[in-house]
């Protein structure tokens, strides 16, 4: 099925947080997923990346600032010119050839150009983790459940204020929770789980994420995945999952970018239960509550058969011994992690510097207020409702003066917020951005519309008459989305004004800050020899004087994508004598790729988009 799903896929993009939740052999299948061709063979696989090692540890070399030994000068050779290269410059003490030979390293590896990893440490703004293990004696005769139920209700009294994510595995278990939790405790209490339907549990959600709402979302297992709830900063783990892949799902829901205070983690368990040798594992044979577990797939099949053995035949001695034994296993599975394949796929991935330049550039658009405001101005001047929430949060509402272009619009409204933050903690609130499709459907409309296109306006000014025709073009570029010719010829405006006797007044300043009034040009369009000889003689003159601009801007673009791609393509070529990874077909698609470009961009072609017609003349 993985392979037929390949096949008549053109591109697939996978995205996961917990690459090893299945095992080496599910991360496999995913991969398989990407392309069938390239990861044919698990075993195959393994070995290629175990004979990685060596180039990882060169590359943290390079990277920590140290030189080239003389047998990583040895791993170098042969591998590219351009490696051997930078690594003789290097050697000579130009730390310019560090980078350079670092990503011809990188590239080598093959591996990198189709997969990205970032890790914890990569990434900022990650929150810590505290562990907060409540050790429950249960008297003889007392129903276990409802001893931590009694804990959790003296845990709520603790802290009126605090909001708690409370997740454990069943639905019959968390429907338990709340009516024996409502039986001690008079709270909020929302339930989250696969019974509810998705209208109920994302309202539920909803009301949790108000600051009056709920003061606890009980979860089951399905509140593992997929929501956020960063702006919570308690976890109870009524339960703890038997896979740490599941249990770091289940931290993930608080362990959020935006989370803004250390994650606490409660687990009460009973006293000599199974569940306080799981927990105990987690906590001090893994270290899996407080940092993010790595490998946690391999360690599981291999110590989790001894873990159940315990549970059911519980010897202190022989469980402080599994705990050492899980301690040592685990940091020698970082350790095979933070070399070969999976440091070379870190490695590869964005840089923190590029990283941290691309979040300040969203977070600058998110907090520009004048994106706001027009979207309010376009979407009052397309015949929408629109009601203030809170602070940068509305509703928008069909009204009585829709316009017909816009009656796609949903027709119960749209709940829309402005806030980043506010729209990671209500899944029923929608996120406006300038790529949102509800906003380039209203920009499309507006554009599409021809009032505002052509203008008449009167410049009182003692300069003499004059008759000035301002023209506004685009240069476009007519290719296919898959082309992404913008990357060298966006949308390109235009400006040029011109007088009746064929000058050129585009850069005249005082054009610039002039006062121009409205006027009526019906006597002046009324006449024929205006009509037929002098407004067609402007816009020719206009046109010529843009063209010229234009196919200099199309020459640059088209110089430039040729120049930028036909680089790639050389690379390409000299990484395939390395890498057997590099297929035929993905340079001949490259080299069609660069063709059908460079041909539509030449053809790219003027658009005339508005005018204004001026009379100059004293007031």
């Amino acid at each position: 099925m993985v392979e037929s799903l390949a096949k008549i896929t053109d591109s697939v993009l996978l995205l996961t947080a917990t690459p090893q939740q299945l095992g080496p052999e599910g991360h496999f299948a995913r991969l398989r997923l990407l392309d069938p061709d390239r990861y044919s063979d698990l075993a195959k696989f393994q070995a290629e990346a175990k004979g990685y090692e060596p180039l990882a540890e060169l590359v943290n070399r390079l990277v920590d600032g140290k030189l080239p030994t003389k047998d990583d000068l040895a791993l170098i050779a042969g591998r590219s010119p351009r490696a051997e290269e930078a690594a003789k410059l290097l050697s000579a003490n130009d730390e310019h050839a560090r980078e350079e030979l670092i990503g011809d390293l990188i590239d080598s590896f093959g591996t990198g150009r189709v997969m990205f990893r970032n890790t914890r440490e990569r990434l900022t703004g990650c929150p810590e983790r505290e562990l907060h293990l409540a050790t429950i004696k249960v008297p003889a005769g007392e129903d276990e459940i409802e001893v931590r139920i009694g804990w959790l209700a003296d845990f709520l009294r603790e802290d009126p204020d605090r909001k708690v994510v409370l997740i454990c595995h069943a639905v019959e278990m968390a429907e338990t929770i709340r009516a024996l939790l409502l039986d001690e405790i008079q709270v909020e209490a929302a339930l989250f789980h696969e019974d509810l339907t998705l209208l109920q549990r994302d309202r539920n959600a909803a009301w949790f994420a108000e600051a009056e709402g709920a003061r606890i979302l009980i979860c089951s297992e399905i509140g593992s995945e997929g929501r956020n709830f960063q702006f919570a900063h308690h976890l109870v783990l009524f339960d703890l999952p038997e896979d740490p892949e599941l249990l770091e799902q289940r931290i993930g829901r608080l362990d959020r970018i935006g989370q803004t205070e250390t994650i606490k983690i409660h687990v009460p368990v009973a006293q000599g239960s199974a569940q306080e040798l799981l927990a105990r594992w987690y906590a001090e044979g893994l270290d899996a509550f407080e940092h993010s577990l790595k490998g946690a797939a391999t360690l599981a099949a291999a110590l989790r058969p001894e873990l159940a053995e315990l549970q059911a035949h519980p010897k202190q001695d022989a469980f402080d011994e599994f705990l050492t034994r899980s301690r040592a296993m685990r940091e020698e599975v970082a350790q095979e992690l933070a070399s070969g394949h999976d440091r070379l796929l870190e490695l590869g991935a964005p840089s923190p510097h590029k990283t941290a330049q691309l979040i300040q550039e969203i977070s600058d658009t998110d907090h520009d207020p004048a994106f706001e405001q027009f979207v309010i101005r376009l979407f009052d001047h397309l015949g929408l409702t629109i009601e203030d929430l809170s602070l940068r949060s509305y509703v928008f509402q069909p009204g009585e003066r829709l316009s017909e272009a816009f009656a796609n619009f949903p027709e119960d409204g749209l709940s829309v917020t402005f806030d980043r933050d506010c729209a990671l903690s209500r899944e029923d609130i929608t996120f406006m951005t300038p790529d949102h499709p509800i906003f380039r459907d209203a920009l499309g409309v507006l554009l599409s519309r021809e009032r505002g296109n052509c203008s008449f306006g009167h410049w009182k000014t003692a300069r003499g008459k004059t008759m000035l025709l301002e023209c506004h073009y685009v240069l476009e570029c007519l290719a296919p989305s898959r082309l992404h010719a913008d990357r060298f010829l966006p949308p390109t405006a235009f400006r040029v004004v011109v007088d009746h006797k064929g000058g050129d007044h585009s850069d005249d300043p005082a054009l610039l800050t002039a006062t121009i009034e409205p006027g009526r040009p019906r006597k002046l369009v009324s006449q024929q020899v205006f009509r037929q000889e002098i407004l067609p003689s402007m816009l020719k003159t206009a046109e010529k004087i843009i063209s010229g601009q234009a196919r200099l801007q199309i020459r640059d673009a088209e110089r430039n994508a040729k120049h930028s791609l036909t680089a790639e393509l050389e690379r390409l070529e000299d990484l395939k004598q390395r890498n057997s990874h590099i297929s035929p077909s993905e340079i001949e698609d490259l080299t069609h790729f660069r063709d059908e470009l460079c041909k539509l961009i030449g053809q790219s072609r003027l658009r005339l988009d508005a005018l204004r017609l001026i009379w100059r003349a004293p007031g």
